[in-house]
């Protein structure tokens, strides 16, 4: 994974690697927030420097700068919950929770 994965210039990992059929690959250098499972899986140690700077660049890059805070899945991701989501969820887990109380 460091030998075709890794990009030195820019100091993280890549997200995928594709091959053509002349065995030339290229790297996806998207950020995704996916990037952490290099650690958590046990894939690199975490105190690797791969790993740490390819993690700093996810927080630096990917980090939600909003009251609310968080990571976005990937660069550029236009998924955004709104208030009415969470209203709604709400209303759900108060029913299930409110069927569950009376039997």
């Amino acid at each position: 994974m460091k030998l075709y994965l890794f990009n030195p210039s820019l100091n993280r990992f890549a997200k995928t690697a594709q091959m053509d059929s002349n065995g030339k690959y290229t790297l996806e250098m998207k950020l995704d927030a996916s990037l952490f499972a290099l650690w958590f899986f046990e894939v690199f140690e975490p105190n690797d420097p791969m790993v740490r700077s390819t993690l700093q660049a996810v927080h630096s890059q990917l980090k939600v700068k909003t009251n609310v805070g968080g990571v976005a899945r990937y660069e550029n991701d236009a998924y955004h919950k709104t208030v009415f989501d969470y209203v709604e969820r709400a209303k759900i887990f108060r029913r299930k929770f409110e069927q569950k109380s009376s039997r």
